[in-house]
């Protein structure tokens, strides 16, 4: 059977995603679905982000074919935790209290040293257009 999600569906998701994420953080152990606390607690690192599309923090929302796409830009931070030693590590995007809105590998495999700067990559987030079946 068919399944189509309209551009401004899509759209909505990332929007979501950038108009209200105000904390990036790095984490060590992360399974899908893990709750706002989980996260928290693996946090080994963390930056302030402005939330928005197109503003400081995330690009405008752009079509990849029937994709949508939006990249967050890179931001620094500080590490607060030696964990993870800068392998197996994650993003996580949130609202700084209750949310988990992305999560995403980390993929630079800096090392992570307790106080320390810590760079947040830039990378692209994408709503994609069911496979149909």
């Amino acid at each position: 059977m068919p399944t189509f999600f309209d551009q401004s569906a899509l759209d909505a998701l990332l929007t979501e995603i950038a108009a209200n994420s105000v904390k990036i953080c790095l984490i060590d152990g992360y399974t899908q679905g893990d709750s706002y606390a989980l996260v928290d607690a693996a946090t080994i690192g963390s930056a302030v982000i402005t939330a928005g599309v197109g503003g400081a923090s995330f690009s405008s929302i752009t079509s990849s074919g029937e994709d949508r796409t939006i990249t967050f830009t890179g931001a620094s931070g500080t590490a607060t935790d030696t964990r993870g030693a800068g392998t197996g590590l994650h993003i996580a995007l949130t609202n700084n209290s209750s949310i988990v809105y992305a999560v995403t590998n980390e993929t630079s495999d800096q090392a992570i040293t307790t106080d320390n700067p810590l760079t947040f990559p830039s990378f692209t987030l994408t709503a994609r257009q069911p496979t149909q079946g």
